[in-house]
């Protein structure tokens, strides 16, 4: 009877010492995950903040620039009117007319997009076809060497859009046919991406057929400031907060038959009636 006293009591010790060790351990293990989500958190939100200062820096240094260009460029607009009414037939003259407007509208585009930012006006949305049509407008004006070519036709949807959406864009699309003109290439490939599995986003992918991102790139561009001589660091940091303050992402990789793909995702506000075309 007292060996099977003594038995019951040891079972009950290594029960208590098995329950006890579970208990311990799932405690220690939920704090050591909080802890590490925690630390997680902490240095995301440190580089979002790191992010908005060299943001707020930028921007300070743009209303500065601005402010200073546009004195210059309204003298020289008076003096190319000065030089138009006495040589009216010089055609060096006249060719001042387009650069000098130019430097003009973006000076009042870049009024109107602080303003807008300043005030935090509304985001409203716009059509893909529309967006798409002003791609390939603003793209031939400035890189008329560079072809685009869309793949596919753009979705019957709109999106999220403010003032900044399409600058976003056009300043990877810049990059992108930077990336060309070095390794002589002349084609830009577009295409719009939808999954079944995420039906309220829309993905604009945009390759080019350059040397694509280094290892470096691919780990820091986006996230911040990089050294770069086409300053293609701030380009992609400016577009990558565009699209999160709208809802979207940007991804960054090189494609598997050479070039770079940068991947817009973004978020779909309302279908759209307009039927689709290809540009």
């Amino acid at each position: 009877m007292h060996h099977m006293q003594m038995t019951s009591h040891f079972v009950g010790m290594w029960v208590n010492f098995v329950i006890s060790a579970s208990v311990i351990a799932f405690v220690i293990g939920t704090m050591n995950r909080a802890l590490h989500s925690r630390e997680r958190t902490i240095a995301t939100v440190r580089e979002k903040q790191l992010r908005a200062e060299q943001l707020v820096t930028l921007d300070g240094a743009a209303a500065q620039i601005t402010h200073q260009l546009a004195s210059p460029i309204a003298n020289l607009h008076l003096l190319y009117e000065e030089l138009i009414e006495d040589q009216p037939d010089n055609e060096i003259v006249k060719d001042m007319q387009q650069p000098l407007l130019q430097c003009t509208q973006q000076l009042k585009q870049f009024r109107t997009l602080s303003s807008e930012l300043r005030t935090q006006t509304v985001a409203a949305t716009v059509s893909l076809n529309t967006l798409a049509q002003q791609i390939s407008d603003t793209m031939l004006l400035q890189y008329p060497d560079q072809q685009l070519n869309w793949l596919n036709a753009a979705p019957a949807s709109s999106v999220t859009n403010d003032a900044m959406l399409l600058p976003a864009i056009l300043n990877l699309l810049q990059n992108a046919a930077f990336a060309n003109q070095q390794a002589q290439q002349q084609t830009l490939e577009l295409n719009w991406q939808q999954t079944p599995d995420n039906p309220k986003t829309v993905s604009l992918v945009i390759r080019d057929f350059g040397k694509g991102f280094s290892a470096a790139q691919l780990a820091e561009l986006g996230g911040q400031l990089m050294p770069s001589e086409t300053g293609m660091g701030l380009a992609v940091m400016l577009s990558n907060v565009t699209f999160e303050r709208l809802q979207g992402s940007l991804t960054l990789y090189n494609h598997p038959q050479g070039g770079a793909v940068a991947k817009v995702q973004l978020t779909i506000d309302e279908p759209q009636v307009e039927p689709a075309c290809s540009y």
